[in-house]
């Protein structure tokens, strides 16, 4: 007799108890913690860490609560509180262990991708959604607690802050709509919005999500090269049968010396290479298929394509600390 079953997600015993379910929730959310700390280990700012902490971690932790929550043990909650406050160490603040708290945060992702990123790498990770429609956002978007931090966490369109703020200035911290006007760069993303569906897809026209990019590499090369996780999926049904999750890593190396020059004064770096990784997983996050490429942001309008440990190897040369692995196991099965 089998004594137990997974259904939707969830595993139940075979007398229709829950109760069984928080331990695979638990070894789950244990394999998610080795991303939060990668990206720590690269010195993204706590903001962000919590955010990818809510919607990777706590996403497997709370999936369906309703259901099973009232029927877990103390002993099986105490277990999920500890992986929390291991979360919490990693991202360096209390975390919210209740819903709640976790539905405001979701939010705040869905409103928010701060580039945050201080190592000499620099770059963004993701989670893959296909596309449920939408056009593309005619407005920019910055940051308004760049500006000051009293000011509301979510992204505002460009304009408009600056017309309700006449006498701030908005560019201290971050890049503006008009430093790339006639700068002969292109608003290039890193956290693609192809790769999101609404209203993830419209966070990702603020200005911290885009570097000055050659508008040949950005409107051809680069732009097949992010159609291909897409195609991949979608074309050859891919992404239904095998690949419901797919993980991506995107970032840029800083330029020594050129930038797009306002005032004359050095306001945004002008990076010399783009550079992404993915790996794909099944339902219980078993590796299926993974990839890396990178790309010298000039006019060349070449992307190469890499192998996990080429781009580690790579990234390697601009980075004091040790990189490590991208993904856990290098996303190997």
């Amino acid at each position: 007799m089998v004594n137990t079953y997974k259904y939707l997600g969830l595993w139940v015993d075979n007398k229709l108890n829950w109760s069984c379910n928080t331990p695979h929730l638990y070894k789950k959310g244990q394999s998610r913690l080795y991303f939060l700390r990668r990206l720590r280990s690269f010195n993204i700012c706590k903001k962000l860490l919590r955010m990818f902490y809510q919607s990777v971690v706590a996403g497997v932790l709370f999936y369906a609560v309703v259901c099973w929550g009232s029927s877990t043990a103390k002993k099986d909650l105490s277990l999920l509180e500890k992986l929390i406050r291991k979360a919490g160490s990693v991202v360096g603040m209390k975390l919210d262990t209740g819903d709640s708290g976790r539905e405001k945060d979701t939010k705040e992702t869905a409103g928010h991708y701060g580039q945050c990123w201080a190592s000499s790498a620099h770059g963004f990770a993701y989670q893959f959604q296909l596309s449920n429609g939408g056009g593309r956002e005619n407005r920019w978007f910055v940051e308004p607690q760049l500006v000051d931090r009293s000011w509301q966490g979510e992204m505002k369109d460009g304009y408009w802050l600056g017309q309700n703020h006449p006498n701030v200035y908005l560019g201290e911290r971050q890049a503006l709509n008009e430093d790339f006007t006639n700068s002969g760069f292109d608003r290039g993303h890193l956290n693609p919005n192809e790769h999101h569906a609404v209203p993830s897809h419209n966070a990702t026209f603020t200005l911290t999500n885009v570097v000055p990019q050659n508008p040949k590499l950005n409107k051809n090369a680069w732009r097949i090269h992010e159609s291909q996780l897409t195609e991949l999926h979608v074309a050859l049904g891919w992404f239904l049968e095998k690949c419901p999750k797919a993980y991506v890593l995107v970032g840029t190396i800083p330029s020594a010396d050129s930038w797009i020059v306002k005032n004359n004064v050095k306001h945004v770096n002008i990076p010399d290479y783009l550079w992404n990784a993915y790996c794909c997983v099944d339902n219980n996050d078993r590796p299926i298929q993974s990839g890396a490429a990178r790309a010298r942001n000039t006019e060349d309008n070449l992307v190469e394509q890499l192998s996990l440990d080429e781009l580690e190897t790579f990234l390697q040369q601009f980075i004091a600390h040790p990189v490590g692995e991208l993904f856990y196991n290098n996303c190997r099965a």
